[in-house]
């Protein structure tokens, strides 16, 4: 193209010429495409990906966005590299609690990339080029794909924003006057850099295309790209003393950023969100080099069949293109597992069941497995349905080593500790989730509680008063002046500098201060944990679940929630004997029947060892004998061929005791699995009606 850009120019005029029949930019057709287009969006993150599913999931599933109502801290954010971005972020999300307001955001978000993207393409050109008339269609695309990450249930709302800032930035540039706009662009990207942070690369990069393509000034195209790569390392590493690792990382998804815990799929796809601009901008660029007949033709072609035709082309394209987000990048075991911590939160222990049997054992973690036996328990079903879902013996308790640790390990193991009674452990595992995660309003209100039970813990033992019934036990709870009292009013007052959980930290804060109800659930929780934690000193090694269960039952031998986990970890562990062995206990109880694994345990003990099981004056069921013979008959052809057995038995034993006894798996009733998927088993064989081996 020649310097003097008159080849350009009478392309320019040639598309004006072609579109003389065309109506502004910003025709009706545009609007009812774009509201329609938004109007989706809106609709299907607030109904079907649910917000409140991915606010739940905060600090255990995703990383918590910490944000409080406290000067310092807030000072303290915003001074730092990408600090406004963050801050900025973690407020939105504090909303995502309301499932309106939470898709409001997403689409909000969505809109400003999209728009942000075509008036690039218009400054690029002029407005009444082709690019800037159609350009508006093809922005709509990089909204689209946010949609893809909340698809797989993740939360770049930094990284997000951080985009969304630089484009607009980036078109503000454009309009500074030209005598203002070096000085202009040297603030905006130092400035950049400090708000959004090592997002002022793209905007270098953008500014630099449309330098050389919109102004023709190749050298200051290149200096304002040169700039913006040095700009992190001047403000990051010069000023505020990061490693250049750091300074290259800050709220954007090349790098080790806050998007890193994304996995590789979502992670490369908000990665081309990134390069999609300069790309649209270098392909609009591309487009205007072709010959000046062959723009006209695509102009032409563009415009074939009359605003009507175009409409509905346009809807079909963009139908297609959110069938292909909704069929192609869907994470069912993430939302899932969203579901049940939902749930779990909610203490819709139904619900969480129900969630669970739409995982396939496959899908299973040890997370989701351990809050199947949370909700197993609170709905009395532990003994009886256990094996009726995937099952390991580390998703009991999480207490395991090879249980990763991480955000939902630590909620996961103070909340399942506070509720047996282990107060020490809950206290460990809540503070170490502080640590890792930040000031979450569910962990200082956590850790109140934890102070509340371990004051004058003598005096509450001694007394043996019921929970919270009797006079002593409210004087008790009224003393605001306990050392456990005030640690559990510091912690609430900085609960109550949460947006949404102050109201609930003040209206605790005045249950400390004044007498309390009799019938104050959440200072009964507290009363029940007294009496069920161990008081003693105890020195230890290793803090297995054995020793961890067995000590709650000799501190309180009518820790019911003890008891069955105790069961059901020797269940796991194929230690029937032991499971005998506590049997006597049913009657601390008041177990009218024996529940249906144990049962099967009996059964399978007393075919391994030929010794009676004493019964407490109980008979195992009629039924339950039936199909432990059905099941060795069953397994009497397939002794020779193990991992045949496997699919062969699952569909009508894979929810029992005997299956897991055998294979190792459990949960795979009324489904047939591969030889792939059987587990280590517990070596028990079968010769001739007689079980030998099991592990001990």
């Amino acid at each position: 193209m020649p310097p003097n850009g008159e080849p350009m120019q009478s392309t320019e005029s040639l598309a004006r010429a072609g579109s003389h029949s065309e109506s502004p930019a910003c025709g009706w057709d545009r609007w009812l495409v774009q509201g329609l287009f938004y109007a989706g969006l809106l609709a299907y993150v607030w109904l079907l990906i649910q917000p409140r599913l991915i606010y739940d999931a905060f600090g255990i599933y995703l990383p918590y966005p910490e944000f409080v109502l406290d000067g310092i801290w807030l000072q303290q954010a915003v001074t730092r590299p990408g600090g406004f971005v963050e801050v900025s972020a973690a407020f939105l999300s504090q909303w995502f609690f309301a499932p309106p307001l939470g898709a409001l955001i997403v689409t909000a978000i969505a809109a400003l990339i999209g728009f942000g993207t075509q008036r690039l393409l218009q400054e690029l050109g002029g407005a009444a080029s082709r690019e800037a008339r159609h350009g508006w269609f093809v922005s709509l695309f990089p909204a689209l794909s946010v949609l893809v990450f909340y698809q797989f249930y993740y939360h770049p709302l930094a990284a997000l924003l951080a985009l969304a800032i630089c484009l607009w930035v980036a078109v503000v540039h454009q309009m500074v006057a030209n005598s203002w706009r070096p000085v202009a662009f040297a603030a905006f990207c130092v400035g950049l850099y400090h708000l959004a942070g090592t997002v002022c690369l793209l905007f270098g990069l953008l500014s630099g295309i449309w330098y050389v393509a919109g102004k023709r000034r190749p050298i200051a195209g290149a200096v304002a790209i040169a700039f913006s790569v040095l700009a992190p390392w001047l403000a990051g590493v010069q000023l505020f003393h990061l490693t250049v690792l750091e300074a290259y990382s800050v709220a954007w998804p090349f790098g080790t950023g806050n998007a890193s815990d994304m996995e590789a799929w979502p992670l490369n796809a908000l990665r081309c969100l990134f390069l999609f601009p300069p790309g649209l901008l270098l392909i609009a660029v591309f487009c205007r080099s072709l010959p000046p007949p062959l723009q006209v033709r695509c102009a032409g072609w563009s415009r074939c069949g009359g605003r009507i035709v175009r409409v509905m082309w346009q809807l079909v394209v963009l139908a297609a293109a959110v069938a292909a987000v909704l069929s192609f990048s869907r994470a069912l075991h993430r939302e899932r597992r969203f579901e049940m911590v939902h749930f779990a939160l909610q203490q819709q222990w139904d619900q969480v069941l129900r969630v669970a049997r739409q995982l396939s054992p496959s899908r299973h973690d040890w997370f989701s497995r351990h809050l199947v036996n949370r909700a197993l328990y609170h709905t009395g079903q532990l003994g009886d349905a256990q094996f009726s879902f995937s099952q390991t013996p580390a998703a009991l308790l999480l207490l395991a080593d090879e249980v990763p640790h991480g955000a939902p390990k630590f909620w996961m193991l103070s909340e399942i500790a506070w509720e047996l009674g282990d107060v020490n452990l809950a206290e460990q595992w809540t503070f170490q989730r502080l640590e890792a995660l930040g000031e979450c309003p569910s962990a200082l209100e956590r850790l109140a509680q934890i102070c509340l039970a371990k004051d004058r813990t003598a005096e509450a033992s001694q007394a043996g008063e019921p929970l919270a019934n009797s006079a002593g036990v409210r004087e008790r709870l009224a003393d605001v002046s306990s050392p456990g009292r005030e640690a559990a009013r510091i912690l609430l007052n900085r609960m109550a500098k949460n947006v949404l959980y102050g109201h609930r930290a003040r209206a605790l804060l005045e249950r400390l201060d004044a007498p309390s109800p009799a019938g104050d659930s959440w200072l009964q929780d507290v009363e029940r944990v007294r009496v069920l934690r161990c008081s003693d000193d105890r020195v230890f090694q290793t803090y297995s679940e054995e020793f961890m269960l067995d000590s709650l039952l000799r501190a309180n031998p009518r820790n019911r929630m003890a008891f069955e986990y105790l069961m059901a970890f020797y269940l796991a562990c194929c230690r029937t004997d032991k499971l005998v062995e506590h049997l006597p206990r049913l009657n601390d109880f008041g177990y009218r029947e024996i529940p249906r694994h144990y049962e099967e345990a009996i059964l399978i003990h007393t075919n391994e060892t030929s010794q009676a099981v004493a019964l407490g004056g109980r008979k195992i069921r009629p039924e339950t004998v039936r199909h432990f013979r059905r099941f060795i008959d069953r397994l009497l052809p397939w002794q020779q061929q193990p991992p045949l057995a496997v699919g062969a038995l699952a569909d009508e034993f894979g929810g029992s005791y005997f299956y897991y006894y055998a294979f190792g798996i459990s949960g795979t009733g009324g489904a047939r699995r591969s030889p792939a998927a059987q587990g280590p088993g517990c070596g028990v064989l079968v010769d001739g009606g007689a079980h030998t081996g099991g592990r001990r």
